[in-house]
């Protein structure tokens, strides 16, 4: 379930850059 929480952190990093 960590990896996923990451992912979740990671989708939201590229919402922010785009």
């Amino acid at each position: 379930m960590e990896e996923f929480q990451g992912y979740i952190e990671l989708k939201g990093s590229w919402q922010h850059n785009f």
